[in-house]
């Protein structure tokens, strides 16, 4: 009997992907459609994640109420969850119930109640928690920092939105955006759970095989963003203990045959969480300069470029020096190739930690729609470490080159700093 994922598209055009998970006790179904907030229209930012969150607040069936104890009922979960690229409705709960969970959700994405009421109450809400998040130094940092690298283009604006955009919708712009965005051939429902694959498919069929796509075309895709020209300087003054730093640039999509270096360099550069990384063990245990720093190129990777980023948080008197030491790592990345002790661990980092990653339904329902969006193979999972295992001292350094980039760099800072004193450290 074959194992490993299993892969059909049914009649209405959606992709269905399975896989038997026996240590997994309960199931994880996973519909995600392209319906992220790249696709807010313009002064509409952040739609996307409104009609997200309307979903789950009742339908032409049910109320909120009501739907939310049909779940409870099963000791099922649902919710959804919007990214910049995605929506995800995600459903779980004990296998006896999948059948019955998926037609909960399939309710909930095929025919949402988009009341006046409803989406006025997500207004509220969305609107309050991008206060909140502004209000964060950090997050506010983050905001920043995309807004200056993105400048011009969807990515700039955080997935919730922005607020005075938000207060602007109502519930026929979410009706809207459902009709044109929410079809089943955008849309890829994954399904991982301790029951036979054929079971999982034919509940897949029974609960969405009868979703069907509207007459007009698939709406056309964005355009992808392009690196800023020179270099940029974003400050924002902000009481706070620490100041909030983050550099970096636009680095690459998912499909880039670098992918898999550049997640190498990660490691190597500034992912502490597997050993001591370059920043980490300089900048934070060596000369004690950052509370926290971290880096990442390929972690935003998707069907569109993501960033590079290298992000730290610092006392105000240490930043000067936090900042060109950070710098300094940077370009040494880019200068030559890591030693083959510093390969063999990262790459035996990234092999291990994948293997932790398939240890739940949630995490083989999530990897099984990363595989399908970005072509990867029903295989994937068996073919990830010997990518990984392939890469090349050399190939890590073409990718710090290629993602490092300090030509078109954007450096936020956010803290209680006098705007003089920000900018790029001259290191000539």
């Amino acid at each position: 009997m074959s194992r490993g994922p299993e892969r059909v598209v049914l009649d209405n055009g959606l992709t269905v992907v399975v896989e038997r998970v026996p240590s997994a006790p309960v199931f994880t179904a996973m519909l995600v459609v392209e319906a992220g907030s790249r696709f807010d229209p313009p002064g509409r930012a952040g739609l996307a994640a409104l009609t997200g969150g309307v979903l789950v607040e009742g339908t032409n069936v049910r109320s909120a109420r009501s739907m939310a104890l049909a779940v409870d009922s099963l000791g099922s979960a649902l919710d959804s969850v919007t990214g910049y690229e995605t929506t995800a409705v995600v459903g779980s709960g004990l296998g006896e119930h999948c059948s019955e969970t998926l037609l909960l959700l399939a309710e909930v994405v095929t025919s949402p109640r988009m009341s006046r009421s409803a989406v006025e109450e997500c207004v509220r809400r969305q609107v309050s928690e991008l206060a909140d998040d502004s209000a964060q130094a950090y997050e506010r940092c983050r905001q920043v920092f995309m807004s200056t690298v993105f400048d011009g283009h969807a990515r700039a604006n955080p997935v919730g939105g922005l607020v005075d955009d938000v207060l602007a919708m109502t519930h026929r712009d979410t009706d809207a955006f459902h009709r044109a965005f929410y079809r089943p051939d955008r849309a890829v429902l994954s399904i991982a759970g301790d029951l036979p694959r054929a079971e999982l498919v034919e509940a897949a069929s029974e609960s969405l095989g009868g979703w069907t796509a509207p007459a007009a075309a698939q709406p056309r895709e964005p355009e992808p963003p392009s690196p800023a020209e020179g270099r940029r300087v974003s400050f924002t003054r902000m009481d706070s203990r620490q100041v909030h730093v983050i550099v970096g640039n636009v680095a690459l999509a998912r499909s880039d045959p670098l992918y898999y270096a550049a997640a190498v360099m990660d490691v190597i550069l500034g992912d502490s969480a597997g050993f001591g990384s370059r920043l980490a063990t300089r900048l934070r245990e060596r000369e004690g300069l950052a509370y926290v720093i971290e880096s990442d190129a390929s972690g935003t990777a998707g069907v569109e470029p993501g960033v590079f980023w290298a992000y730290s948080a610092t006392s105000p008197g240490q930043f000067e020096r936090l900042l060109e030491g950070l710098m300094q790592e940077l370009l040494l990345m880019r200068a030559e190739p890591p030693s083959d002790d510093e390969l063999a661990a990262a790459v035996g980092y990234l092999t291990g930690r994948d293997v932790l990653d398939r240890e739940t339904s949630d995490a083989v329902a999530g990897r099984l729609v990363h595989a399908e969006r970005h072509g990867l193979g029903l295989d994937f999972d068996e073919r990830f470490p010997e990518h990984v295992e392939s890469v090349t001292r050399e190939a890590v350094l073409e990718a710090a080159r290629r993602f490092i980039d300090p030509d078109t760099m954007t450096l936020a800072v956010v803290g209680p700093l006098d705007a003089e004193g920000v900018s790029f450290p001259d290191l000539s």
